[in-house]
């Protein structure tokens, strides 16, 4: 599974340290050859339950791409890999979807309910709701996993950064954390219409304890 690797993404990919990291790289680099790569060394030579990682990417066309390519590498074994966007996996956080019956909905109006799902799942899995419900809701929907890896991470928006920090149970005991591998490129935001900034790398890095990034400059 590392063949065809270069040295920075052979280490990252390795690593068993159980530590988290942050690659960033431009376009063309191979930054989701390493996601890929990283999720079949975990399957294949770490034997980590399939069931125990959840993948997100931005847009669900890079969603497919990541199941084809993670299955083009490990076969069936992909199949039990969560690979989905932001949205989604808080639409399945929270048990949701969409409703086609009645009316149709704009372009807008189901952006602005993919936004009330996103914070209604960090909200859900917090550990600031009252009472010990974050608590009970995590051990419930997140037992069992306990690898995360981000893919386009510098698309990110404050919404998604809330998601993927209470998935990761950044705020909790460190044997109840789940290790996070993000990915991206921080001289490209072609979202930034939509909150996202390149803030969130530097965030990532104080907050996820990332004291230098892995930098790909091979273009491939």
């Amino acid at each position: 599974v590392t063949d065809g690797l270069n040295s920075v993404q052979k280490a990252v990919v390795t690593d068993q340290s159980g530590r988290n990291r942050l690659v960033l790289a431009g376009p063309g680099s191979g930054k989701t050859r390493i996601i890929v790569h990283r999720v079949a060394y975990l399957l294949r030579v770490q034997h980590v339950p399939a069931s125990s990682i959840i993948v997100l990417t931005f847009t669900r066309l890079a969603a497919l791409e990541v199941k084809r390519r993670l299955h083009g590498l490990v076969g069936n074994l992909a199949r039990a890999v969560t690979v989905l966007t932001y949205d989604g996996m808080a639409m399945r956080l929270l048990g949701v979807r969409f409703d086609s019956k009645g009316r149709e909905q704009n372009e807008r109006e189901i952006s602005r309910q993919y936004e009330k799902w996103c914070e209604e799942a960090a909200a859900m899995l917090s550990d600031s709701i009252s009472g010990g419900d974050g608590d009970e809701a995590r051990e419930r929907i997140m037992s069992g996993f306990r690898y995360i890896l981000v893919d386009e991470y510098q698309d990110i928006s404050e919404r998604h950064y809330r998601l993927v920090s209470a998935l990761a149970g950044r705020k909790r005991d460190d044997e109840d954390k789940l290790t996070i591998l993000a990915v991206g490129d921080d001289d490209q935001n072609i979202f930034a219409y939509n909150g996202s900034s390149n803030d969130y790398i530097l965030r990532f890095q104080e907050e996820y304890g990332v004291d230098s990034p892995d930098f790909l400059t091979f273009n491939y």
